[in-house]
């Protein structure tokens, strides 16, 4: 593996160039093409995705389905050429022109954006599309990249490349070579985190970048390997975050059954496993307002639970069922499915969370454990809410959440921006409405940074003309010689 690795990075450079000299243009209607295949639920991976994804990721078959069906989503040109032209990725918003060639800044003035690859992007387990996305924006940025897929999501990766070609087959040039230098730019592997080979990919590797989606003792190791490579990569991290929710109860009681529907919907999505996934919740305002909306929000959790249903296994369940105990003994209000089975769990408390004192080092119930696990707390003011966002990564029942990556809120715009200037040292990277947790805007950043942006950097020619008028330098240097003279 690691000498075809070797093979394929010694050829990147070319593949990069090969890739410059097609318009980007070009390049979204390759991706279009992919586009209307994943459209069509017929198509033969989708049928293979459906069939053995739940198999490696351990989703339901309802989930997976959710998952392909949402493809096309990530395929969106429209979205994609937004993404590309919005300011906060390039100057001036013209990402489309800057990724083909020099661009005008000023009279005289030119830049553009080149390849930063070749890439190495480490995927996470939780989903496929931090990988399906990097893929996506490096084909862009006319970088080459080995993209490590997890176990999970490896299979995944590989028909999706498969479609590429399909698309190809059906395509003609220069639509048909754009696809197959798609194919050609990238090379997916699956390797442990724990082989020989892994180690020597992080620390051998040709590298100039490498974007790392997760954290925790895996994040450390590539720290660690990377130090070690005389190419010094930089290194883009997306780490563990999680997502809480702001509710006032003012508002919350005008829409009941819209926010609970909501957030019953990004309880259950992929089993809470997202890094934008509620797994805690303030409601400003009366105990007694907040159990009547857990009542509603329970029921509709059941409703989701029963379309996307999940597995627990035995001894995970036995674990749940002691926590709750443990947590009905803090009088508490503990709901939970009909059956009394581990499905789902909401906890209602007063000021702080009592899953936080419940757990131990005996008994800890951790983030990555809890599945359509909630705890509401009610606290008088957004000040006492904020407070709890700060503190949250500190709590033992959040050990390995580097902090709250998302912040979604049920209450007034005007509340909501108070909230978002409360939170600026929080370093929350998204203060979004209920409907806005699971879906990100084409303008809205990565966890604060900009992915296209990244993949590249920017290169500046200037004429003698725009030198001698603009450059600090040159301005300085005729003032001293204009002194000299005197």
């Amino acid at each position: 593996m690691i000498e075809n690795i070797k093979k394929f990075l010694e050829s990147a450079g070319g593949i990069q160039k090969e890739l410059k000299s097609i318009p980007t243009v070009t390049k979204l209607a390759a991706i279009d093409a992919v586009r209307e295949l994943w459209k069509d639920k017929t198509y033969k991976r989708h049928k293979t995705l459906g069939e053995l994804l739940p198999q490696t990721t351990g989703y339901s078959c309802q989930t997976i389905d959710f998952e392909i069906t949402d493809l096309p989503a990530y395929f969106d040109t429209k979205s994609l050429s937004e993404k590309l032209n919005n300011p906060a990725s390039f100057p001036h918003g013209n990402g489309n022109s800057i990724l083909d060639g020099y661009i005008p800044l000023r009279e005289g003035d030119y830049v553009t954006a080149n390849p930063r690859g070749p890439l190495l992007i480490i995927g996470s387990g939780n989903t496929l599309v931090p990988v399906l996305l990097s893929f996506i924006y490096s084909f862009l940025t006319n970088n080459t990249a080995v993209i490590r897929s997890s176990d999970a999501n490896y299979i995944g990766m590989r028909e999706i490349l498969k479609s590429f070609k399909d698309a190809a087959l059906k395509s003609q040039s220069p639509v048909k070579k754009a696809l197959e230098l798609a194919q050609r730019s990238v090379e997916v592997v699956n390797v442990a985190h724990t082989s020989s080979e892994y180690r020597t990919l992080l620390e051998e590797g040709a590298f100039n970048l490498v974007h790392f989606w997760g954290g925790g003792e895996a994040l450390s190791f590539v720290r660690e390997c990377l130090a070690r490579n005389p190419c010094m990569p930089r290194l883009l991290v997306n780490g563990p975050l999680t997502g809480v929710v702001l509710l006032d109860s003012g508002h919350v009681l005008h829409h009941c059954d819209t926010v609970a529907s909501e957030l019953a919907f990004n309880m259950t999505i992929f089993e809470q496993k997202l890094c934008s996934s509620p797994t805690e919740c303030y409601f400003i305002g009366k105990e007694k307002e907040c159990l009547h909306f857990a009542h509603l929000l329970s029921d509709q959790v059941e409703t989701y639970n029963r379309e996307y249903p999940h597995t627990t296994d035995t001894d995970l369940a036995i674990k749940i069922q002691l926590v709750r105990t443990l947590i009905k003994r803090e009088d508490v209000t503990v709901m939970t499915p009909d059956s009394n089975s581990a499905d789902w769990t909401i906890v209602v408390s007063k000021g702080s969370s009592v899953l936080d004192r419940v757990c131990t080092q005996k008994l800890r119930l951790s983030i990555y454990e809890r599945t359509k696990f909630l705890e509401l707390i009610t606290v008088d003011t957004m000040e006492e809410a904020v407070a709890m966002v700060r503190t949250l990564p500190e709590k033992k029942c959040h050990k390995g959440i580097e902090k709250v990556g998302t912040v979604g809120y049920a209450m007034g715009l005007e509340r909501a921006q108070k909230c978002a200037e409360m939170l600026f040292d929080v370093g929350v990277y998204r203060v979004v409405p209920m409907t806005g947790i699971f879906g990100r805007g084409s303008f809205e950043p990565a966890d604060g940074v900009c992915i296209p942006r990244e993949y590249t950097f920017l290169s500046y020619l200037t004429s003698t003309e725009a030198t001698e008028r603009f450059a600090f330098w040159t301005q300085v240097r005729g003032r001293w010689q204009k002194g000299a003279d005197e």
